[in-house]
């Protein structure tokens, strides 16, 4: 029953920026070897905001 997925720590992945903003995010993907969909942290700071990114 293990087999089909993987975990992921977040803080061992190195933090990132989106090309289009300040904002941080971990880029998990890769990581998580998805190959459905795409998956990111987003990184805010109490009182930061962000747009949503679809």
């Amino acid at each position: 029953m293990t087999e089909g997925f993987n975990v992921v720590h977040p803080e061992t992945v190195p933090k990132e920026q989106f090309n289009t903003c300040e904002t941080s995010v971990r880029k998990l993907t890769e990581r998580l070897e998805a190959s459905e969909l795409r998956v990111n942290q987003v990184l805010v700071e109490p009182g930061e905001v962000t747009a949503s990114q679809w």
